[in-house]
């Protein structure tokens, strides 16, 4: 299953360092894969692209805290 997400942060490095320490909770939670895009000079506005292993994961994380 994959889940498309529009996301804009503040600040591009500081965001990625709490998301890549969010690594191993994501895969424990089922994520397969995941890729970041953002347009040229614009790398605060993100398009997350996931996959995870079942609907019912990925739903499940979601909507966690």
């Amino acid at each position: 299953m994959n889940v498309l997400i529009k996301h804009k942060v503040e600040d591009y490095e500081t965001w990625k360092k709490a998301f890549d320490n969010f690594a191993s909770f994501r895969e424990s939670s089922g994520e397969k894969s995941y890729r970041i895009f953002h347009e040229a000079g614009a790398e605060n506005d993100l398009v997350l692209l996931f996959e995870w292993d079942t609907p019912a994961n990925a739903k499940t994380f979601l909507a966690s805290a």
